[in-house]
């Protein structure tokens, strides 16, 4: 084993190792760990990223995202970023996808998750974004989304629904690009495919890899407010008692949500929160119910609705009620 990448934050900290030879590898199929990393962003296609740029934009490879398909060739198509008169990026990681792309992506997705929570959880029925009989799942062909966040080769960003665009077609600005990779999908670029650099080729720098669809009207989530929308609800003159009211129902639903008897409760919201990893022994300690009140159960929920009231006070993140998603596009 060797060391290929490190997590920078301390909590948790996250060491990356990759087998390069030793039991069960051949030696025609040993590697060298510079292999690895130029597979990852090769040099050749990224000459002017400093080491500190490329150990930053490498980190990339190690997010967890779900297949979405290979995109076709000549598919994914460059268009510019938005620029307002103050030099500010108005469309800063922020794509655009036709329908028929859309939905090949949602398909694709939603076949790989399904089989994958399967294999995982054989006996847990599927808790997939728009169903739970398999059949419906894996045969859906229609997109209920209006945007994914993820990425497709060395882009990352958002890519949302434009119903004016035609076929099959991706669209990304220079703001989604962390590095370059030989691509087959991109349509009139320097790293398009071509004989002297197909040698470095690999189909999945043109997949796409899901981190996750924007919620569909029949979950009926929650939206929240943030920062930003606040300013623009108190320019709008909203009430400051409205904005108040939001405030005590966004500390309250934690609060209840962490110290309340419904365990049940609990165990939904830290499903939300991807817990079985980010924070394993309080899920587990959940879903084996253990008493409320046992002292290090209670100091691992105490602890846990800290950091939650922390990060919806650092955001903002208060519920709103009775209320659209809306998104705003420049375009």
């Amino acid at each position: 084993w060797e060391f290929l990448w490190a997590r920078k934050d301390e909590n948790p900290q996250v060491f990356v190792f990759f087998a390069v030879s030793g039991a069960g590898i051949n030696t025609s199929e040993e590697i060298s760990i510079e292999t690895i990393t130029d597979w990852c962003i090769p040099k050749q296609f990224n000459p002017g990223l400093t080491v500190g740029k490329r150990d930053k934009r490498i980190k990339l490879s190690f997010s967890q995202t779900t297949p979405g398909g290979k995109l076709p060739r000549g598919s994914l198509r460059k268009i510019n970023d938005i620029i307002s008169n103050d030099g500010e990026i108005m469309t800063d990681g922020c794509g655009l996808i036709s329908l028929e792309a859309l939905n090949f992506i949602w398909k694709t997705f939603s076949s790989y998750k399904y089989k994958h929570d399967k294999l995982l959880n054989p006996s847990v029925p599927s808790n997939k974004i728009n169903s739970d009989a398999e059949d419906e799942i894996v045969e859906e062909e229609e997109c209920p989304c209006s945007q994914f966040q993820g990425r497709i080769g060395g882009l990352k960003g958002m890519w949302v629904l434009d119903p004016s665009l035609d076929g099959f077609q991706v669209l990304f600005r220079d703001s989604q690009v962390k590095y370059h990779l030989p691509m087959e999908s991109m349509e009139n670029l320097s790293c398009t495919i071509t004989m002297n650099n197909s040698a470095f080729y690999d189909e999945l720098y043109d997949t796409v890899d899901i981190k996750e669809f924007d919620d569909s009207p029949i979950r009926n989530k929650k939206a929240f407010l943030n920062k930003r929308a606040i300013q623009i609800l108190e320019h709008r003159r909203v009430p400051d008692e409205y904005l108040m009211e939001r405030v005590e129902k966004g500390i309250h639903d934690p609060i209840s949500t962490y110290s309340g008897d419904y365990i049940s409760d609990l165990i939904r919201d830290l499903n939300k929160k991807d817990a079985r990893k980010t924070n394993p022994v309080l899920w587990k300690m959940c879903a084996i119910e253990v008493d409320k009140d046992e002292p290090y159960f209670a100091k691992k929920r105490v602890n846990a609705l800290k950091k939650e009231l922390e990060t919806i006070e650092k955001k903002a993140r208060y519920p709103v009620p009775h209320c659209y998603y809306f998104r705003m596009l420049p375009d």
